[in-house]
């Protein structure tokens, strides 16, 4: 089975990594945007299909991780999220 996974990342050496990660060894299948509006668009449209998990960067330039959190969660409550960032602080973590 190939798992849909939504990767939200303006990084495009990590957004590199991360596909080369999903679709050449794990076989999933990875749809990427890259900014908050974009991805809240993508999952709250109904012709965008299913997504198994969202790879959610915390740290974007339009609109944050949190904030998509916020905007997805109540039509996509079971949706499991991973939320990563490259900052090292605890108290965000939390």
């Amino acid at each position: 089975m190939k798992y849909n996974i939504l990767l939200v990342d303006d990084d495009i050496r990590d957004v590199a990594v991360i596909e080369e990660l999903l679709n050449r060894r794990m076989n999933c299948k990875s749809t990427v945007v890259n900014n908050g509006e974009q991805a809240i668009d993508m999952l709250n449209a109904s012709t965008t299909g299913h997504f198994d998990l969202v790879l959610l960067d915390l740290s974007m330039p339009d609109v944050n991780g949190l904030d998509v959190l916020k905007a997805v969660k109540p039509t996509n409550p079971e949706l499991p999220v991973i939320v990563r960032t490259g900052f090292d602080d605890v108290e965000m973590a939390v």
